[in-house]
C-alpha cells in the first residue's frame, strides 16, 4: 500500500501493516508517491512502480524498495519490455536498462499530448494509451496504427489500457469504457452500462489470472469479463423530429417522420435536420454517425448532438442517418433522406444550351457579317478602283476628243502654213493656229481644275464661267459677254458633273463666237422648280437644229454627248433672231 511518503506491506490474511522504507541513492530526490502509479514485474521476485517523477524497483524478497530519476518532467507510466523500461515524455520514447535505470536509447515520437497507458501486445506490439487516442507501436517506436475520433471513439484521452485474450482493447476514458476489437470495431460502455462512473483516473486498471479486468474511477472501481460482453444487437429506428430550411419550418404540421424526398429551390439551401435513436437505451447512450451522399467523402461521426446542418449547391443528394451502441467506420444506414437542391435557372441545362446556341449563333454571326463587311469591303475597293479606271478612261477620252482634236488642228495649220506662199491666206492660218492653242490650254486648264476636289458647289462652278469669259472682252472687242443671275445655295455637283457644265457651256459660247456673229452673248443662271438652269443666249443668225436626226453641226453632238453622261436635260432652241442653249442641272 503507498502513502505519500512511506509505502506498507500487508499480509494476505489482511491482518498485519509492515512498513517499508523508501531509499534514494540522490538525497536530492523527493522520494513521494504521486497519484500516478503503474506496476510491472522484472521477474517474480522484482517489481516496478512508475509514478508521476520517479521509478521505483521492489525487492519482494528482501522488502526493500529504491527510487530512481531519468528526467526532471513528469513520466505517467512506463513499461517492462525485454531487457528495458520504456517510458515517455516530452514528445520522446525513453528505453532504459533494467539494472542501472539508465537511458539506453531516445526516440523522438511526437503528436501523443502525453502517453497515460502502456500494455503489452500478444504479437509483440505494444500499445500506448494517450491524450490523442491509442497507438499501436513497436519497439522501434515505429507507429503501426493509430485510433482517435476519425476511427470512432467517442474520447481521445486513454486513462488506463488493457488487452484481453482476444487481441482486444479494452481502455478507460472520460466518456466510459470502449472495447476496440481486432477488426476495428468499437464497443462503448457507459453508466447506463452499470459502470462507477463515465471519468476514470490514469494507470487505474489490473486483470487477474481469471481474466477479469479491473478500472478504477472518479466513483469506484469496475470489474468485468471479458468474454461475457457480447455483441450487442438492439433493434434501434432513426425518427426524424425537424427539418429547417434557413432556420424556418418548412413543413408545418406534416408528419416530418414519413418524409422520404425534400426537393428545394438554390435559395433555401441551408439545411438542419434533428433526429433521435429509437431503442431499448436511452437515445444519448447511442453513437450516431451521419454522411450525405454526394456531398460528403465518408461518414461522420455525431458527438453529444443529434441536430446536423449542411449548406448545400444545387444538385441531388441523400442523407443517411445510423445509430448503434458500438462505433463502425462503415456502419449501416437506418434512416435515407433523398434530397434535390434545384439550380437557378441560369445553371440549368436548357438555359446553359440556350446559352451555348446563342452564342454559337453570335459567333457564326459575328464571323457572317465580318466576312461580308470584309467582302462589302473589298467590293467597294474594287468598285472604287473600277470608278478610277472609268474616269481616267473619260478623262482619257476626253483629252483625246478634245486636245487631241486641237493639237491635231494645229499640227495640220503648222503643214498648211510651211506650204502656203500667200500673206493673206497665212494670217488666216496664224489666227487658226491661235483659235486651236488657246483651246488647248483651255482645255487643259479646265480638266486641271476639276480633277482637284470631289465636288463643286453651284458658286464654284458659275465662277469658273465668269473667269473663262473675262478676257473675251478684251479679245474680241466687237462683242459684248454677260453673266446674269445666281447660283442656288447649297447645290453640290461631283467633279465629273461639274467639268461637263463647265465644258458644254464653253462649247456653246465658242460656237457662238465663231458661227452666230452676235454681238450680245449671255450665260444666264437660275433656279427653276428646285432645279438649277443655266442658258446660253446669242443675238445671231441662228440655224436649223432637227431633233429628229440629230444634227452633229457646231459641236451640239459633244454637249449632247456631255449632257447624257452627267445626266443633264439639254434644250436648244434657235431662230433667225437667236439661239438659246439651255441646261438643266438635275
Amino acid at each position: 500500500l503507498w502513502g505519500e511518503k512511506i509505502v506498507w506491506k500487508l499480509t494476505k490474511n489482511l491482518s498485519q501493516l509492515s512498513p517499508i522504507t523508501i531509499f534514494c541513492s540522490d538525497t536530492t530526490i523527493n522520494p513521494a508517491v504521486k497519484y500516478y502509479t503503474k506496476t510491472d514485474y522484472l521477474d517474480d521476485h522484482t517489481a516496478l512502480i512508475a509514478s508521476q517523477n520517479n521509478i521505483y524497483k521492489i525487492n519482494l524478497v528482501r522488502n526493500t524498495i529504491h527510487c530512481y530519476t531519468f528526467t526532471k518532467d513528469h513520466p505517467m507510466s512506463a513499461l517492462v519490455y525485454n531487457q528495458y523500461i520504456i517510458s515517455h515524455v516530452n514528445d520522446s520514447l525513453f528505453f532504459l536498462d533494467t539494472a542501472s535505470i539508465k537511458i539506453v536509447k531516445k526516440i523522438y515520437f511526437p503528436n501523443t499530448a502525453g502517453v497515460r497507458s502502456f500494455v503489452k501486445g500478444p504479437n509483440a506490439e505494444i500499445f500506448m494509451g494517450t491524450n490523442k487516442g491509442v497507438f499501436k507501436i513497436d519497439t522501434t517506436g515505429k507507429t503501426l496504427q493509430h485510433w482517435d475520433k476519425k476511427w470512432g471513439l467517442p474520447d481521445e484521452c486513454i486513462y488506463a489500457i488493457e488487452v484481453d485474450k482476444l487481441g482486444q482493447l479494452w481502455c478507460s476514458t472520460n466518456k466510459g469504457i470502449i472495447r476496440i476489437s481486432k477488426n476495428n470495431l468499437v464497443l462503448n460502455l457507459t453508466r447506463q452500462d452499470g459502470l462507477q462512473e463515465n471519468e476514470f483516473n490514469t494507470n487505474v486498471s489490473a486483470v487477474d489470472k481469471d481474466r477479469e479486468m479491473f478500472f478504477g474511477g472518479v466513483k469506484g472501481i469496475s470489474s468485468f469479463y471479458p468474454q461475457n460482453i457480447v455483441a450487442i444487437t438492439e433493434n434501434i429506428s432513426i425518427l426524424l423530429t425537424d427539418i429547417k430550411s434557413n432556420g424556418i419550418n418548412i413543413f408545418g404540421d406534416s408528419a416530418i417522420w414519413k418524409i422520404k424526398k425534400i426537393t428545394l429551390p438554390y435559395n433555401l439551401n441551408s439545411l438542419s435536420f434533428d433526429f433521435i435513436a429509437i431503442g431499448p437505451q436511452n437515445p444519448d447512450q447511442y453513437f450516431y454517425n451521419y454522411r450525405m451522399k454526394g456531398f460528403d467523402g465518408s461518414w461522420i461521426q455525431l458527438l453529444n448532438q443529434q441536430t446536423i446542418r449542411y449548406l448545400l449547391p444545387p444538385g441531388k443528394y441523400v442523407l443517411q442517418v445510423s445509430a448503434s451502441r458500438s462505433l463502425d467506420k462503415n456502419p449501416i444506414p437506418l434512416k435515407e433522406i433523398y434530397i434535390v437542391i434545384n439550380p437557378p435557372f441560369w445553371q440549368t441545362w436548357w438555359f446553359i444550351t440556350g446559352i451555348i446556341f446563342l452564342s454559337l449563333l453570335i459567333t457564326i454571326g459575328g464571323v457572317y457579317f465580318y466576312l461580308r463587311s470584309k467582302f462589302k469591303h473589298k467590293l467597294k475597293a474594287l468598285e472604287e478602283e473600277q470608278k478610277m479606271q472609268v474616269e481616267r478612261e473619260r478623262i482619257s477620252r476626253n483629252l483625246h476628243d478634245s486636245v487631241g482634236a486641237y493639237a491635231n488642228a494645229v499640227l495640220y495649220n503648222t503643214q498648211l502654213l510651211e506650204e502656203e506662199k500667200e500673206e493673206s491666206k497665212k494670217t488666216l492660218l496664224m489666227t487658226d493656229l491661235k483659235y486651236a492653242s488657246k483651246d488647248i490650254i483651255t482645255a487643259l486648264r479646265e480638266t486641271i481644275w476639276a480633277l482637284k476636289k470631289e465636288k463643286y458647289s453651284a458658286e464654284e462652278c458659275l465662277m469658273r464661267l465668269k473667269n473663262f469669259i473675262q478676257p473675251f472682252n478684251r479679245y474680241y472687242p466687237t462683242k459684248s459677254f454677260f453673266i446674269k443671275g445666281n447660283a442656288p445655295a447649297g447645290y453640290y455637283l461631283h467633279y465629273s458633273k461639274a467639268l461637263n457644265l463647265v465644258r458644254i457651256v464653253q462649247e456653246a459660247l465658242s460656237n457662238a463666237i465663231k458661227h452666230s456673229n452676235a454681238s450680245n452673248l449671255i450665260i444666264n443662271s437660275f433656279e427653276e422648280n428646285n432645279k438649277w438652269v443655266i442658258e446660253v443666249i446669242d443675238n445671231g443668225n441662228g440655224f436649223v437644229y432637227n431633233k429628229e436626226f440629230n444634227s452633229a453641226g457646231y459641236g451640239l453632238e459633244n454637249m449632247k454627248k456631255r449632257s447624257q453622261e452627267a445626266g443633264f436635260e439639254l434644250g436648244i432652241f434657235s431662230n433667225d433672231t437667236g439661239t438659246t442653249i439651255r441646261i438643266i442641272v438635275v
